[in-house]
């Protein structure tokens, strides 16, 4: 479970509008024990440990993908706020709609409400579940011809957690997606 949380925690960092700031060793989970003013230590504690990098390829790797989805979808790599109507939607279309499990509205003053979704400019659809439990999720119809295809399910083992551009996993169920307890998920529609 810690690996999927520090997967979900680097997914929100990575989709989130704006500059990710990463500290070198993140991407192989190297942490400073929680030090992030430690430029003034000569010791363990700010030495880069390179077996981290082999031990934890996987993870490297998972950032890796990361990026490049960032530099794939030209949405996730908006200039500005969003504010409606926008040109990264194309055709007038919304450049975000907010969803809650049952494509309803999000469940915005539940305070025990931990799932929540959103649609970005069409093709991207994610689901951020924080509960622990599973969760059923429906999702929007698409057009003609298009397909759900999975990109990234943190709930799943490294290898499957996070497809290569080109090598989405087409959904068995294009109505609905089962995610996992604290489970970060990234659709795609086309």
């Amino acid at each position: 479970m810690r690996v999927r949380q520090i997967k979900n925690m680097l997914a929100t960092l990575m989709l989130s509008q704006g500059v990710p700031m990463l500290v070198a060793g993140d991407e192989c989970r190297r942490t400073q024990r929680g030090n992030n003013n430690a430029y003034c230590q000569d010791n363990e504690l700010t030495w880069f440990d390179w077996e981290l990098a082999r031990k934890n390829a996987d993870f490297t790797e998972f950032v890796r993908k990361a990026i490049a989805l960032t530099r794939t979808y030209p949405v996730l790599q908006m200039r500005q706020f969003m504010v409606g109507k926008g040109e990264s939607a194309g055709a007038g279309e919304p450049e975000i709609v907010w969803y809650g499990p049952d494509l309803d509205s999000p469940h915005w003053g539940d305070p025990e409400a931990r799932l929540l979704c959103y649609q970005l400019a069409t093709p991207l659809f994610f689901i951020w579940n924080t509960g622990h439990l599973p969760a059923q999720v429906r999702l929007p119809e698409l057009r003609a011809h298009r397909r759900w295809r999975r990109i990234v399910d943190t709930g799943l083992p490294a290898g499957e957690d996070f497809a290569e551009s080109g090598r989405e996993v087409e959904l068995k169920e294009q109505g609905r997606y089962q995610t996992g307890p604290r489970t970060t998920v990234i659709l795609v529609g086309r």
